[in-house]
C-alpha cells in the first residue's frame, strides 16, 4: 500500500509538473486568456513576474536606489513592498538562472509534492481535490507569479508537520520580514498544550522579535502603505470582505453595515449550535499536537486575518487548502456531516472558479462575479466559526491547566 502511494505521487507530481511546465514555456493562449491574467509588456509575458519585482528591486537597492520610491531597474516601475530583508538577495550575474527558473520551478514542484503528500490515494475524492486544487486560477496564478505567498504556505506546512519550537520561531519570523502578516502563525507556540510555560515564552520571544523588527522597519512601512495601490486587488481579482463591500456599494443600493451585522450575527448564532453539537470530539480532547489540526488552525487564524484585515489577490485563496486534511479525517473517522457539507461547498467552490473564470475576471458586473463573492463569504462563515470555535477551546483548556 505504501509503495502504492509513493508511486502515485511521483505520477502525479510528474503528471501536474508537465502540466504546468507547459503552460508556462508555451504561453498559451488559452492559459493566459481563461486561468490566469498575464503580465505584458510590449507583447512580452513576464513569467513568475512578483518575484522579478523583488530582484530588480535587489538589483536597484544595490546600486543605491530607495526603491519604495523609485524603482528604475524594473521594466515597469514598480516598487518594492516587502521588507528589506528582501532586499539583501546577492544580486549577481552568474545567479541569473538560479533565480528566474531553477528557484522559481524547484519552489513550485516542492510546493505540489507537499500538496499529494497530504493525500491518502484510497478515495475518489481525494483524486478530486487534487485537481480542483492544484488548476484552480488561485492557484496557477500563485505558481505563475511565484508570489511569496508560496513561500508562507510551505512555512505552515513545515511547522503543523515538524513541531520544533526552535524551528518554528525561525521560520514565522522569516516569513514575517517579507510580507509581514504570517505573525499571526505565532499562535503555534499557544494552541499546543504540552510544555506549557516553555511555549508561552516562545509566543512571547516571537511577538516581542517581531515589534522590534518593526520598529526598525517603520520608515519602509510607512512608505509600503503609500505604495498600497499597487498591491490592492481589483474587485474581479479580489479575494476579501472589501470585494463584496466595493460591489454592494458600487453596482446595487443596498446598506452594506446591515448585511455585515446580520451576518455576523448569523455567524454567532451558528457558532453556538456547533459548539454544543461538536465540542467535546472535533479537536483532540487532551492536546492538540498532531499534524491536521495544528494545520487547520493555523488554516483558519490566516485566513481570518488576511480576508477581513486586507484587500487580497485570489492567490491568498491558497490558504483554504489548509483545512482539507482534517476535513476529510473528520469525515471518514467521526462520519462528521458538517465537515461533509464544507467540504462539498469548497470543491463546488474550486469548481465553479475554474470553469466561470474568464466570466468573472472580465464581466465585474456579471452575475458569476456575485455568485463567486458569495461563496467565498460562505467559506469564510464557516471558517469564522471555526475560529471562534477554536478560540474558545483553546481558552477553556488554558484555564484547565491553570
Amino acid at each position: 500500500m505504501q509503495k502504492k502511494k509513493i508511486l502515485i505521487n511521483i505520477l502525479l507530481f510528474l503528471l501536474v509538473s508537465s502540466l504546468i511546465l507547459g503552460i508556462f514555456f508555451l504561453n498559451t493562449s488559452f492559459f493566459y486568456q481563461y486561468l490566469v491574467p498575464p503580465v505584458t509588456l510590449d507583447k512580452t509575458i513576464f513569467i513568475f513576474r512578483d518575484w522579478q519585482v523583488i530582484l530588480n528591486a535587489a538589483k536597484c537597492s544595490n546600486l543605491g536606489y530607495d526603491v519604495y520610491s523609485n524603482n528604475p531597474c524594473d521594466p515597469f516601475k514598480s516598487l518594492h513592498v516587502y521588507g528589506s530583508i528582501l532586499l539583501k538577495l546577492p544580486i549577481k550575474d552568474f545567479l541569473q538562472f538560479f533565480y528566474l527558473i531553477a528557484l522559481p520551478l524547484t519552489i513550485n514542484g516542492f510546493f505540489v509534492i507537499l500538496i499529494l503528500l497530504n493525500f491518502q490515494f484510497n478515495n475518489k475524492i481525494d483524486y478530486l481535490i487534487i485537481f480542483l486544487f492544484l488548476l484552480s486560477p488561485s492557484t496557477l496564478l500563485l505558481l505563475e507569479r511565484f508570489n511569496i505567498d508560496i513561500f508562507i504556505f510551505i512555512v505552515i506546512i513545515l511547522i503543523s508537520y515538524f513541531r520544533s519550537n526552535v524551528v518554528s520561531y525561525l521560520l514565522i519570523m522569516l516569513v514575517s520580514m517579507t510580507k509581514f502578516y504570517p505573525i499571526v502563525l505565532s499562535i503555534f507556540f499557544i494552541i499546543r498544550n504540552n510544555n506549557n510555560l516553555k511555549r508561552i515564552l516562545f509566543f512571547l520571544t516571537t511577538v516581542i522579535s517581531f515589534l522590534i523588527f518593526v520598529f526598525y522597519e517603520r520608515e519602509a512601512i510607512v512608505k509600503i502603505i503609500n505604495n498600497q495601490p499597487q498591491f490592492t486587488a481589483y474587485i474581479t481579482t479580489n479575494f476579501s470582505i472589501f470585494a463584496i463591500k466595493n460591489f454592494v456599494d458600487k453596482y446595487y443600493n443596498l446598506n452594506w453595515y446591515i448585511i455585515l451585522f446580520f451576518f455576523l450575527l448569523s455567524n454567532i448564532i451558528f457558532t453556538v449550535y456547533f459548539i454544543k453539537k461538536y465540542e467535546k470530539n472535533f479537536f483532540n480532547s487532551e492536546k492538540i499536537d498532531e499534524y491536521k489540526e495544528i494545520l487547520f488552525i493555523l488554516g483558519v487564524f490566516i485566513l481570518i486575518f488576511t480576508y477581513y484585515i486586507f484587500s487580497n489577490f485570489y492567490y491568498r485563496e491558497i490558504y483554504i487548502f489548509c483545512l482539507i486534511p482534517l476535513l476529510l479525517k473528520k469525515i471518514r473517522s467521526d462520519k462528521n456531516p458538517f465537515c461533509k457539507y464544507f467540504l462539498y461547498l469548497i470543491c463546488a467552490r474550486y469548481t465553479f472558479f475554474i470553469f466561470m473564470y474568464h466570466f468573472i475576471v472580465f464581466d465585474p458586473k456579471g452575475i458569476f462575479l456575485f455568485i463567486k463573492l458569495f461563496l467565498d463569504l460562505l467559506i469564510m462563515f464557516y471558517v469564522l466559526t471555526f475560529f471562534l470555535y477554536t478560540n474558545i477551546f483553546i481558552i477553556k483548556k488554558k484555564i484547565k491547566l491553570l
